[in-house]
């Protein structure tokens, strides 16, 4: 069985945009590991990060609250429904 390919939508695009500008941006990554590793509190988050000011991290976080979750966006498009 050959997998059926999807055309991208400009939604999707703009979606996937933000998200891996926001991935791009300095101390990014090391956020989302701390959260990975089961970091989830500000203060956590901030302690996992060696470097991290307050500050940045709250300012990193504010961003992450505008960009919809490709995983949400996926589920609410019907992505991985049986």
């Amino acid at each position: 069985m050959r997998a059926e390919w999807k055309q991208i939508d400009d939604e999707q695009c703009r979606l996937f945009h933000a998200s891996v500008e926001l991935i791009g941006r300095r101390w990014s990554s090391a956020i989302l590991l701390a959260l990975s590793r089961g970091a989830y509190r500000f203060s956590e988050i901030h302690a996992s990060v060696p470097g991290l000011s307050d500050r940045m991290l709250a300012q990193r976080l504010r961003l992450s609250q505008n960009v919809p979750s490709p995983v949400a966006s996926g589920a609410r498009h019907g992505a991985g429904a049986a």
